[in-house]
């Protein structure tokens, strides 16, 4: 063989090898813009999830609120049931007799309901319309109501 066709030959491999070495920079390079697109796409569904955690604790939270009112607003009621006195529809010194009114018993944030444990104590139930922190149950809050204080608020949920 001449020395120009080892020569050409030489060149060729050399270019045959230069264009291989493109090849594998350009599938690595390739490769690493995937993962990228990868990375983005995991953050930002990882993005999407807290934020619908996020609005989703706001949201229970408000509904915790609310029924914490509501259910104030019944104790104020269960409380002056107490102290009237029975020719005026009341207890007469007692939570016998008393019922939440038709329309609280209901409302767009949770039903409620008593139970009375003696004459001079009464628990209020509360349970949400809204699945509870467990992701299964719904929130439900107690209060226990005497005739002039009421005990802690207890959020089961």
């Amino acid at each position: 063989m001449d020395k120009k066709l080892f020569t050409i030959e030489i060149i060729k491999t050399l270019l045959l090898f230069l264009i291989f070495v493109s090849l594998l920079l350009l599938f690595l390079k390739l490769n690493a813009i995937d993962d990228s697109l990868d990375s983005i796409t995991i953050t930002s569904s990882v993005e999407n999830r807290i934020e619908k955690d996020y609005s989703s604790a706001l949201r229970t939270a408000g509904i915790r609120n609310a029924m914490i009112s509501e259910i104030m607003n019944i104790t104020a009621m269960a409380q002056q049931h107490y102290r009237k006195p029975k020719s005026m529809g009341g207890g007469d010194n007692s939570f016998y007799g008393f019922q939440i009114p038709k329309a609280l018993e209901k409302s767009k944030n949770a039903n409620y309901r008593i139970k009375i444990n003696y004459s001079d104590s009464l628990k209020i139930t509360g349970t949400g319309n809204e699945i509870g922190a467990d992701g299964i149950n719904p929130v439900e809050i107690e209060l226990t109501v005497t005739p002039n204080s009421f005990g802690r608020t207890v959020i089961i949920n």
